[in-house]
């Protein structure tokens, strides 16, 4: 079995969603602030 195939895989990135709006703390506050100008919104 010799197939000729070729597999390419892409990554979005990480998007900003809500799923840690819960979070609690001054140090993940901090984190989460820093690293959401960093994110893509959902539209992008």
């Amino acid at each position: 079995m010799d197939a000729n195939v070729t597999v390419n895989c892409v990554h979005p990135g990480v998007v900003r969603t809500r799923l840690t709006r819960e979070r609690e703390g001054f140090l993940t506050d901090l984190v989460f602030f820093l690293a959401s100008k960093l994110l893509k919104t959902i539209p992008q």
